[in-house]
């Protein structure tokens, strides 16, 4: 599944930096097939569970915040929320995001987007 999932981050870091109006939709639409390959892949899978089953994995660990990050700052900054055509991948944060390890690890989605406003030219 990391292999799979492991161009959302860079994907995310093009869109959210980029200063070209013009690009936006062809970053956006690379945003869209990173994820759709990570739903396909977690699509095979048991929806709702973690990658371990019911215990986190290495794996997890890895895409929590990438996921936790397009969850936040896509809709603060761009408006849209690209993970609500993907009920696989929403059931896999869903699940992530009920773990103890999680909720002690994350701040809140403001939080996130308040270190974003930087790096996307927005003055916190």
């Amino acid at each position: 599944v990391w292999d799979a999932g492991s161009g959302v981050f860079p994907a995310l870091g093009k869109l959210l930096k980029n200063t070209e109006v013009g690009d936006e939709p062809e970053l956006k639409t690379s945003l869209k097939a990173e994820l759709q390959k990570l739903e396909d892949a977690l699509a095979k899978r048991p929806v709702g569970g973690l990658l371990g089953g019911k215990r986190l994995v290495h794996e997890d660990c890895r895409l929590a915040p990438f996921l936790f990050h397009v969850s936040a700052t896509v809709p603060a900054f761009k408006g849209e929320d690209v993970l609500a055509s993907l009920p696989a991948t929403t059931a896999y944060l869903a699940a992530l995001s009920a773990t103890p390890e999680f909720q002690a690890a994350t701040c809140p989605p403001e939080g996130v987007v308040f270190g974003w406003k930087s790096k996307v030219g927005i003055k916190p």
